[in-house]
C-alpha cells in the first residue's frame, strides 16, 4: 500500500486532488515548492496514519482546516510560503507528536492560540511573517524541547512572557 506521495518541486498547478486524501496508508505527503493553488481540503483529516505533511511553497488559499486534529500521528506540519489566511485553528493543540510547525510567510491573524502549549514534543515552531495579533501565550514555556521559536514580523503586542525563561533547548528565538 502507498505510504509515501513525495511530488515535491515541479511545476504541478490546480488544487490537491480530494482523492489524494482517500489513500488512508499514507504516512508521508510531499507536494512542496509547486504551484498549487486552492484550499487545503478539509477530507485530509482522512489521513490519520501521516506523521508528515509538508505542502510548503504553493500559492495555497483559505483556513487551516479543523481537520488538521485528527491527524494525530502528525509529527511534521510545514504549510509555510503559502496564502493561507484566516487564525491558527485551536485544534492544532490536538497534534501531540508534533515536533515541527512551521507555517511562515502566509497571512494569518488572530492570536497564537494557547493550546500551541499542549505540543510538548515540538522543537521548531516557526510563525514569521504573518499578521498574527495579541500577547505571546505563557504556554509557550510548557514547549521545554523546543529548540527554535520564530514570531518575527507579525503584530504581535504585550509583554515577553517569563516563561520563555523555561526554554532550556532554545537555540534560536527570535520575537
Amino acid at each position: 500500500a502507498l505510504e509515501w506521495l513525495d511530488l515535491h518541486s515541479n511545476a504541478l498547478t490546480g488544487s490537491i486532488p480530494n482523492d489524494i486524501c482517500k489513500i488512508t496508508t499514507l504516512k508521508r505527503l510531499d507536494l512542496y515548492d509547486n504551484l498549487l493553488t486552492g484550499f487545503i481540503p478539509s477530507q485530509v483529516g482522512n489521513l490519520v496514519l501521516l506523521n508528515r505533511l509538508d505542502l510548503d511553497s504553493n500559492s495555497l488559499s483559505g483556513s487551516i482546516p479543523n481537520e488538521i486534529s485528527h491527524l494525530v500521528a502528525l509529527e511534521w506540519l510545514d504549510l509555510h510560503s503559502n496564502a493561507l489566511t484566516g487564525s491558527i485553528p485551536n485544534q492544532v493543540g490536538a497534534l501531540l507528536s508534533l515536533e515541527w510547525l512551521d507555517v511562515n510567510s502566509n497571512m494569518l491573524t488572530g492570536p497564537i492560540t494557547s493550546e500551541v502549549g499542549n505540543l510538548s514534543m515540538l522543537e521548531f515552531l516557526i510563525l514569521y511573517s504573518n499578521a498574527l495579533t495579541g500577547t505571546i501565550p505563557s504556554s509557550i514555556g510548557n514547549l521545554v524541547l523546543l529548540g527554535r521559536l520564530d514570531l518575527k514580523s507579525n503584530a504581535l503586542s504585550g509583554v515577553i512572557p517569563s516563561e520563555i525563561s523555561t526554554l532550556v533547548m532554545i537555540e534560536s528565538l527570535f520575537l
